[in-house]
C-alpha cells in the first residue's frame, strides 16, 4: 500500500479513510484493490479487510472500473504496472 501512496504521491492513511458520498475518486485505492486481486490473488473479505472497509459489494464495480480507466489512459496503466515490480 505504501508504495502505491509513494507513486501517486498520497498518504496511505488516505487510502483507508471512509468515504461516503460524491467525493474525488481515489485511483490510488482502487490500484490497491487491483493489485490485490489481480496480483496478489486476494479475496474480496481481504482486500475490504485491508483498506478498512466494511462490505467488501464495491469492490468488483472499483476493480472493473480501473480497468476500464486503464485502457483509456496509458499513463495510468503505466503507473500502475510500474506497481508489479515493487
Amino acid at each position: 500500500m505504501n508504495s502505491v501512496a509513494d507513486c501517486f504521491g498520497i498518504e496511505a492513511a488516505s487510502m483507508t479513510a471512509s468515504q461516503r458520498g460524491r467525493q474525488k475518486e481515489n485511483i490510488a485505492r482502487w490500484v490497491v484493490m487491483y493489485l490485490g486481486q489481480e496480483l496478489c490473488g486476494l479475496k474480496l473479505r481481504q482486500i475490504a479487510d485491508q483498506l478498512s472497509f466494511t462490505r467488501t459489494r464495491n469492490i468488483p464495480n472499483v476493480i472493473g472500473k480501473l480497468k476500464l480507466r486503464m485502457s483509456a489512459d496509458r499513463g495510468l496503466c503505466s503507473k500502475v504496472k510500474s506497481q508489479y515490480d515493487t
